[in-house]
């Protein structure tokens, strides 16, 4: 998303650079920097987005549902990870090989959440692109 875009976006908003320097605890020149970059980097518009108790559909016009479909996937992913951890670390004496196996395990969920965040990550940018060529 250019800057001249994020602008239009915060300003119908009704968001003022002062307001979103202040929240974010910047100076206003560097509000000002992001509304004139070419490219603003997704961090600046996820910071946004909390200081304001927005979602990145805000910026990108997704529908909440996909987002929350999403969301809901990862988090759910976020646990699974969680409950392999605490396995792993409660388990008595594990033998090499299972205390091996599991580590395999914990890392392929990790991966996924990984690919996860990629996927999402990509399907923002699509959506993105899509809402700028129609």
């Amino acid at each position: 998303m250019s800057g001249e875009e994020l602008k239009k976006k915060l300003d119908n908003a009704g968001i003022s650079q002062a307001e979103i320097a202040r929240r974010l605890g910047v100076a206003t020149n560097s509000v000002w920097q992001y509304l004139n970059a070419d490219n603003v980097k997704s961090g600046i518009l996820e910071d946004i987005c909390k200081a304001f108790g927005k979602d990145m559909g805000f910026f990108y016009e997704i529908h909440t549902t996909d987002l929350n479909e999403l969301r809901t996937e990862l988090e759910s992913l976020r646990q699974e990870n969680a409950q392999l951890k605490a396995e792993l670390r409660h388990q008595k004496d594990p033998d090499k090989t299972s205390k091996e196996s599991l580590v395999y395990e914990l890392w392929m969920e990790h991966m996924k959440i990984e690919k996860m965040r990629s996927d999402f990550d990509n399907r923002m940018q699509e959506m993105y692109q899509k809402i700028l060529e129609g």
